[in-house]
């Protein structure tokens, strides 16, 4: 459903930082960015933080990069990666689980150049922040 409707509003050349990058990135078309480094070859080098392995089942999700994620400039950043009744703008403990979130989330760079743009669909919000200005 998130990936039909970024379809639908996708312009050419647009792209998305996102943890669930499957169906997302397939259905909606658009240039994904992978923010744990399973399809991200630097993020995936990374050494692990002690920090974000957690005891539950996670494989590949305990790495991140976020100013990495950040210099890549995509066009929209999904931070909270379900929908919700209601906008739902910031980050909570689930979206914090992981790196890059965390990290994007406390850079200024973050909060300079997106803003939260909530997109709803079938009474449901998809939780975009959008690039304020296009990417040179």
């Amino acid at each position: 459903m998130i990936g039909r409707s970024l379809r639908d509003i996708a312009q050419p050349g647009d792209s998305i930082a996102l943890v669930p990058i499957g169906a997302i990135g397939y259905y909606s078309g658009m240039t994904v960015y992978d923010m744990v480094g399973l399809v991200d070859p630097t993020i995936a080098h990374e050494p692990f933080s002690q920090e974000y392995i957690k005891s539950s089942w996670r494989p590949g999700h305990d790495k991140g990069d976020g100013l990495y994620i950040l210099q890549l400039m995509p066009t929209y950043i999904l931070i909270v990666d379900r929908l919700t009744y209601e906008p739902l703008s910031g980050v909570d403990d689930w979206a914090l689980q992981y790196k890059s979130i965390a990290e994007i989330w406390n850079s200024p760079q973050f909060h300079e150049e997106y803003h939260f743009c909530p997109i709803r669909i079938s009474g449901w919000y998809i939780n975009l922040y959008c690039r304020n200005i296009p990417p040179p």
